[in-house]
């Protein structure tokens, strides 16, 4: 199980990823030990309870076999946002992750943990089709009824978010980039904000079928207010 530890928007020591071994490698031949490491920033899905992304310090990079079990929520009509499953399942090829990680060796190394389907690609924008076919990282899990938008600059996040909906670059600068707690506040049902343990701006959660077909007649009229004078 992978549990984020510390506090929302603040830059702490005691800020932690954990890695806490799955049932089978707790103890005995294979037994996985614990795993802690500073964490810089890191999100958890308030919907499917899945850690979507974290950033942490650590100075090789590591399987996550022995620790993930990654809700799968059900999609379907009937039971849409109840557990499906837990992956990986017996049938799991070995060392199979719904998980993304990549290394940076730099100033004593850190990974970047994604999990795949949850936050979006922003290579999507660009290979979508207009019925949602280029969006998603295929042969993977589809976890969550939601998927994340996220970039590490607020103003980027905002236009990633306008982008997603299929509104055009040529259109989103005639409008100003309002801070992202305006634009969404709490009260906004459609559209949901996740602050991250630790120090980054927060992830816009999104419902997955106004993702794949555009959702711009609901972020267009948000942004009506921000539209630059004489636009």
């Amino acid at each position: 199980m992978i549990k984020l530890r510390g506090k929302t928007g603040v830059e702490d020591p005691l800020n932690k990823i954990i890695f806490e071994p799955r049932s089978g490698f707790i103890r005995g031949r294979g037994a996985a030990p614990t795993l802690e490491f500073p964490l810089i920033y890191g999100h958890r899905c308030p919907y499917c309870s899945n850690v979507i992304q974290a950033l942490f310090k650590a100075p090789r990079t590591f399987s996550l076999w022995a620790y993930e079990e990654t809700s799968i929520l059900s999609q379907g009509e009937k039971n849409s946002g109840d557990v499906l499953k837990v992956f990986p399942e017996e049938k799991t090829r070995f060392g199979k992750s719904c998980y993304r990680m990549d290394f940076s060796p730099a100033e004593g190394g850190s990974i970047k943990l994604t999990l795949r389907n949850h936050i979006m690609n922003h290579r999507a924008i660009a290979e979508r089709t207009y019925d949602g076919k280029g969006m998603w990282e295929e042969s993977y899990e589809r976890p969550c009824t939601k998927a994340g938008i996220f970039s590490l600059r607020e103003d980027l996040l905002v236009k990633d978010w306008l982008l997603f909906s299929q509104i055009s670059e040529h259109e989103i600068v005639k409008y100003n980039i309002p801070p992202i707690k305006d634009l969404i506040p709490e009260s906004n049902n459609n559209f949901k904000l996740v602050p991250s343990v630790g120090v980054a701006p927060p992830v816009i959660l999104v419902d997955r079928q106004p993702l794949v077909y555009g959702y711009h007649y609901q972020s267009r009229p948000m942004m009506n207010a921000y539209r630059k004078a004489g636009q």
